[in-house]
């Protein structure tokens, strides 16, 4: 572990202070599966750390979403998530990505990154190929 992730992990433990019990720990800011992401996305406003919680959350789904429009730049880009316009807002999505985790346990141990991806596809897939082409044609 390097400098700088232990000094924030020690911060942001000493700003949690005491806990009552089944509240979030700086144990939980550690995300090894998809169920970790989902918990701290859906950490109820009564909880202490809801604020950091969320905010942990939403920064790890736009830092994901931000990779992956970095890594489809260009005119042969293969998307496979498209967001609706408007963009759902980051608690919408934290809310419904807990809520699929919940309806799929068997996602529970996946990767984080790749269970979100799952969702993002499941629920706002990009127009295959050839109804993009005859839409783009017609704009």
């Amino acid at each position: 572990m390097n400098t700088k992730t232990t000094v924030a992990g020690l911060m942001l433990a000493a700003s949690f202070g005491v806990q009552p019990a089944g509240a979030v720990t700086v144990d939980d800011f550690v995300i090894d599966d998809a169920k970790d992401l989902a918990v701290l996305c859906a950490i109820p406003a009564s909880d202490p750390a809801h604020v950091a919680a969320l905010q942990f959350c939403y920064g790890y789904m736009q830092g994901a979403y931000d990779y992956y429009l970095a890594e489809r730049r260009g005119p042969d880009a293969d998307f496979f998530v498209c967001l609706p316009k408007p963009e759902p807002s980051r608690d919408e999505v934290a809310r419904l990505f807990s809520a699929w985790i919940d309806g799929h346990p068997e996602r529970n141990k996946d990767e984080a990154v790749e269970a979100l991806f799952q969702f993002g596809a499941e629920k706002w897939p990009c127009p295959k190929k050839q109804e993009q082409k005859r839409s783009d044609s017609k704009s």
